[in-house]
């Protein structure tokens, strides 16, 4: 009775149809017949639960001891000698399993509709409840709202970080050979891994975790636990695919450490990344209680935007300087983001960025403007744009070398198609804050990009249309699309509440205690070791990672690099760069091994560029509160309008807004106070009040004095919102960030100080490389090489000395794919997050590279192909004909006005698609 209950309720699914009885009887006693083993959680036996108490015994009981099966039963007694036959048996393919794994209660039954369940490693029907396949239409609910682990069949509109369920990627069949025979088995398993990871509050997924959720009989169950789950945990965990971030808190170094890891570096998001991601990699391979992760920091090093000394003001004591970029404080694209991963970890809410509430400044005083009259401008801006910057219209030779200029001659145009001017539905000052919100974005992708050949201004009147084109042509068609629907406002980025996002997720990621200079020196004899302030004992290390300008380190090459080391120790030689010993023979000339070309950069090549810059001022009380209060009631606007639309009327103010902006008066001023924000504290105990500096307004003098720019923000806020000066406040203080293009806090080109000490004086060049003298005591000599410190001999250096540094993480990673498409990080939160995770991913490939776990479970020659593609809403074929038909000559060329017409019609099927 119960196996055709099983048969019936198989039944339902699609693709059963092929199945015999045969089949089905043949998986009913596989999954319900064969004993059930299960491991000790004492002694780590495994044990055959006898089929009269399976029932009892099932894994939904998590702990399980051997003396759950009888009393007879102890831990003393031996392993059935079975156990120890399966792994070798199973390598040596001597009996083939093909029958699926099985998820018990999985939430994937929303896929049993499209997907076979024996290839989703569903539990047979028996297991589940009826209320499972009814709350399967909000499947959604069971993972967090900005995650989306699994594509549906066929889906062509696939957002980053998605897996398909049934499909074994490239990458997986290169790195598992050995068990891409057991597609169905490999796929539940992997299935169970992502639906965890993505499924809980992002803590740390081990084997004895997953185990519990794998429903499989029989001895295969043993290889299952001890073998493929502790592998692929490990393995996925190195390539930053689950197990990131803050998921276990690091262990006390104790007396007796097997293994010892350094981080030299600042304390800044990527770098903390990498710290967290060695600890993650230590705990899922049981390594973690006897190993210890230093993380070091060298005095006085450049600071980075988001890290600087904070300003105190005397009078409140509130440090304003944690107020630092806005631009840093969102993430454009949350779906299936890491970052938005290390929030949740560190409990920072978010919520939909909201566009600024938007006043003018006009006869009658200050005024909020109706959001209809923003929409249209906006509506209208971004469609201009999206035409302008399409492919198929840049082929031709534009009408200007800006892409300002073709707006502009654009718009004129679009202006003289109608009868009169009075017929404009948009009011030219908001056309120019549209402009100003697109140089926005535009900043952000260029301080998010860290392309050479990515262009280095955002401002409209300088930025070429051809050069813009190329440099979106030149990272593929997907890009391109994803970026104009970026600058047009397509997207709804997640904002962080509170301010200092940036700072929190790296506090988080760091080590609990402050972090001093702790690593005084590195010696390499070959074997690694390192030496600490205020101890004279060297520290055995397995790996050093350091993340710090190469300006900050100094290498010394001598005879005796350990002697040198406790010599420079001990005369307490204060040297604020990190010291590196090394023997002679690493003096070595590196031949090129990879060429790497250098592209040719699309756009004319600048440095030191301001391209944002952030102004806070603080003052007694947040005293623009009414003032903005009394601009946007009623009243107010009846008054400026002199009539009012009841259905237009917006709603009115319960409180002052906190997010608003200014209409610029004319070209000139666009970007100046692009926008503020209210960030008073609670209490209004004093007035906080930022604002951001965008366009061509940063060209002018006033922009390089702090002073001078909290003046004018304070005289434009002042200036647009009172008429009378005492409504104003007092400025207190006032703090000024900038950010330029490109820029360069961690130098990875920039030349390490060298010096070489040897009581050889023909040694002492340090301009020519040394020779080994094979069979001869006197060990080196000069040869007529160059010794040039370059990309190859860093890399040696990793290779050779365990030494990871910047430059070598730059360049290896940068010849690698990125993790989930880093192209489309298009925040500057994100790009330093996946940074972080991709010097992650190389470190620990050359940390893990031998363990012996690896030699037989994991190909030997392991070119992975990258899991995750990013493949942006691909046009149907149908819409690719349309377009072609609209691009054809006409006998009468488009007016401006009906291309935009046409490319808003472009813009909303597109729109359409994706949604």
């Amino acid at each position: 009775m119960r196996f055709r209950f099983w048969e019936a309720s198989f039944s339902v699914y699609p693709n059963t149809d092929t199945l015999t009885n045969g089949r089905l009887i043949y998986e009913y006693i596989i999954n319900n017949l064969l004993p059930l083993w299960r491991k000790c959680c004492h002694c780590s036996k495994w044990r055959q639960i006898p089929i009269q108490s399976s029932y009892g015994l099932g894994l939904i009981k998590n702990e399980f001891v051997c003396s759950s099966i009888s009393r007879r039963v102890s831990c003393d007694d031996l392993e059935d000698l079975r156990v120890a036959a399966v792994p070798q048996n199973f390598l040596q393919n001597k009996f083939n399993p093909h029958f699926s794994g099985l998820l018990l209660k999985s939430p994937l039954t929303f896929l049993c509709f499209k997907y076979p369940p024996l290839l989703l490693g569903i539990a047979p029907p028996e297991l589940l409840i009826d209320e499972d396949f009814d709350q399967s239409s909000e499947f959604l609910k069971r993972f967090v709202e900005f995650r989306v682990p699994f594509s549906e069949p066929r889906d062509e509109h696939c957002l980053p970080g998605v897996w398909n369920p049934i499909s074994c990627f490239r990458w997986e069949t290169t790195t598992y050979p050995n068990l891409m025979q057991y597609g169905r088995l490999y796929q539940a398993v992997r299935n169970t891994i992502i639906y965890l990871w993505n499924s809980n509050k992002f803590d740390m997924i081990t084997a004895e975790k997953v185990a519990t959720f794998i429903f499989i009989r029989g001895l295969i169950r043993i290889i299952i636990v001890d073998e493929w789950l502790p592998n692929l945990i490990s393995h996925f965990t190195d390539r930053c695919l689950i197990n990131v971030g803050r998921c276990i808190e690091p262990n006390q170094a104790g007396e007796e450490i097997d293994h010892r890891y350094v981080i030299v570096g600042p304390i800044d998001l990527k770098s903390t990344a990498v710290y967290r991601q060695i600890i993650n990699s230590l705990e899922v391979r049981g390594m973690n209680e006897r190993s210890s992760v230093l993380y070091s920091t060298l005095p006085k090093l450049p600071p980075t935007p988001e890290f600087s000394s904070s300003s105190f003001t005397e009078q409140l004591m509130v440090p304003i300087s944690i107020f630092d970029f806005p631009i840093s404080n969102h993430v454009v694209s949350p779906i299936n983001n890491y970052a938005m991963i290390f929030a949740k970890q560190m409990n920072l809410p978010t919520k939909p960025q909201e566009l600024p509430v938007l006043f003018q400044r006009g006869a009658d005083g200050t005024v909020r403007i109706y959001p209809d009259h923003l929409e249209k401008s906006r509506s209208l801006v971004d469609r201009l744009f999206y035409s302008t910057i399409r492919a198929y219209q840049l082929e031709e030779s534009p009408e200007s070398n800006s892409i300002q200029g073709l707006l502009d001659a654009r718009f004129a145009a679009l202006i003289l198609e109608l009868d009169t001017p009075m017929e404009l539905p948009v009011d030219l000052r908001l056309i120019e804050y549209c402009y100003a919100c697109i140089e926005e974005r535009l900043t952000e992708l260029i301080l998010s990009s860290q392309d050479k050949v990515c262009p280095k201004t955002p401002f409209l009147d300088d930025l070429s249309p051809l050069d813009f084109s190329s440099y979106l042509q030149s990272k593929g068609p997907s890009f391109y699309r994803y970026v104009l629907k970026i600058l047009s406002n397509h997207y709804a980025p997640q904002e962080f509440i509170e301010p200092g996002a940036f700072s929190s997720i790296t506090r988080g990621l760091g080590p609990n205690m402050e972090v001093g200079n702790t690593v005084h020196s590195i010696i390499a004899t070959p074997a690694l070791f390192t030496l600490v302030s205020n101890d004279t004992e060297l520290h055995k290390t397995e790996s050093v990672v350091v993340t710090i300008p190469t300006s900050r380190i100094k290498l010394i090459f001598c005879d005796s690099p350990t002697e040198e080391a406790l010599k420079s120790h001990q005369e307490e030689q204060k040297s604020e760069k990190l010291q590196i010993f090394l023997p002679h023979n690493f003096r070595v000339s590196m031949p090129a091994r990879y060429e790497v070309e250098n592209p040719t950069p699309v756009c004319s090549p600048s440095s030191n560029i301001l391209v944002y810059m952030s102004v806070t001022l603080m003052y007694e009380e947040p005293w623009w509160r009414p003032l903005l209060y009394t601009a946007g009631t009623w009243e107010k606007m009846n008054i400026c309008y002199q009539s009012i639309d009841l259905d237009e009327v917006p709603f009115e103010f319960s409180e002052a807004p906190k997010f608003f902006a200014f209409v610029p008066k004319s070209r000139k001023d666009r970007g100046l106070c692009h926008y503020f924000k209210d960030i008073s504290p609670p209490d209004s105990s004093c007035g906080i009040i930022q604002t951001c500096i965008i366009g061509s307004n940063l060209r002018n003098d006033w922009a390089n004095n702090d002073i001078d720019c909290a003046n004018l923000v304070d005289k434009q806020l002042k200036h647009t919102l009172a008429t009378n000066a005492r409504r104003t406040g007092i400025l207190l203080e006032y703090y000024v960030k900038r950010l330029y293009a490109p820029t360069s806090v961690n130098d990875a080109n920039s030349t390490p100080e060298v010096e070489i000490r040897s009581a050889n004086q023909d040694l002492l060049d340090k301009t020519r490389a040394v020779g080994v003298n094979i069979g001869s005591s006197d060990g080196v000599h000069l040869i007529d090489s160059e010794f040039v410190i370059k990309e190859e001999w860093w890399r040696m250096l990793s290779e050779q000395a365990s030494i990871h540094l910047l430059p070598e993480l730059a360049t290896m990673c940068g010849l690698t794919k990125p993790i989930q498409n880093e192209l489309f990080a298009l925040d500057v939160l994100s790009r330093e997050v996946l940074t972080g995770l991709k010097w992650s991913k190389y470190v620990l490939g050359k940390l893990m590279s031998n363990e012996k776990s690896h030699g037989n479970f994991l190909s030997t020659d392991s070119v992975c192909e990258e899991l995750i593609t990013f493949e942006v809403n691909q046009e149907p074929e149908n819409k690719a004909s349309n377009g072609a038909g609209i691009e054809s000559p006409q006998k009468r060329s488009l007016s401006p006005l009906l291309e935009v017409e046409v490319a808003s019609k472009c813009w909303r099927g597109d729109e359409v698609s994706t949604k």
